[in-house]
């Protein structure tokens, strides 16, 4: 379980975002499907655990697990730092309503967040899961909780990347501790390569209730632009993500790429 304040959701789809791509233990998840229309949400989600529904007392235990030492080899051109900073609503549609809007809508999303953690014996790059976790952002009068379940490559390129990420969302009162409002996320996000040091960011997210039924889909789009280059990282959280990398290419007989 890790639990580290975050500055909102945009960024946290952004770090939901890592690909799967080019690993060698690509064969490991599940069959790639057509980008695009062919994507498909889920339909509907299971109930979330009685422990996390509104009005129960949160105990953070309920979201404690230890987070998998797992890793997946990213293309050069996505590791590195890079900043959102507005993204732009082309579609939502309302399941209970049962109503669609297409009008096109640009808001502030400020995001910056890092792609690429190690680098093996051959200079290929790779990125820490780490899942699953918890995340925490304050406001101000509760606290949300970001339980991140499952990341899931669906498909990729030499040019682009897709993702699909499911989290359960928990807002907690900050006086009383009980849970104020819980709903489910799957996001799809894909990243295509645009010009040098620029990505296009294509997202889809499906909100769904506690019960797991949906509630609304929302699609966006948005230019995304590298700041720093790509520079490995040997601790964070207090991880020794060198060690954790090491232990990773050791336990599936990647020995001919193990750093020294």
């Amino acid at each position: 379980m890790r639990i580290s304040p975050t500055p909102g959701r945009a960024i946290f789809r952004a770090l939901a975002s890592i690909c799967l791509l080019f690993s060698p233990l690509a064969e490991l998840q599940t069959q790639a499907v057509p980008l695009k229309a062919s994507i498909q949400h889920t339909e509907r989600m299971p109930s979330v655990d009685p422990a996390l529904k509104a009005g129960a007392q949160f105990n953070l235990s309920a979201t404690e697990e230890e987070p998998q030492n797992f890793w997946v080899r990213i293309p050069d051109w996505l590791a590195g730092t890079w900043l959102v900073e507005t993204e732009t609503r082309v579609y939502h549609h309302d399941y209970r309503a049962n109503t669609t809007d297409n009008s096109v809508m640009p808001f502030k999303a400020r995001s910056r967040f890092t792609y690429g953690k190690q680098t093996d014996r051959k200079g290929g790059i790779w990125h820490f899961l780490g899942v699953p976790y918890c995340s925490a952002t304050d406001f101000p009068t509760f606290t949300e909780y970001h339980q991140v379940a499952s990341k899931q490559c669906l498909d990729g390129s030499p040019t682009h990347i897709s993702m699909r990420t499911h989290f359960t969302v928990i807002r907690v009162n900050k006086t009383t501790r009980k849970v104020t409002e819980t709903f489910q996320q799957e996001s799809i996000t894909t990243y295509t390569r645009a010009a040098p040091g620029e990505l296009k960011l294509e997202s889809s997210t499906k909100v769904f209730d506690a019960a797991g039924a949906p509630t609304h889909l929302a699609r966006n789009e948005a230019t995304v632009a590298r700041t720093e280059p790509y520079t490995p990282v040997d601790s964070e959280a207090g991880k020794n993500m060198h060690e954790l990398f090491r232990q990773f290419l050791i336990a599936h007989r990647m020995l001919d790429i193990l750093p020294d």
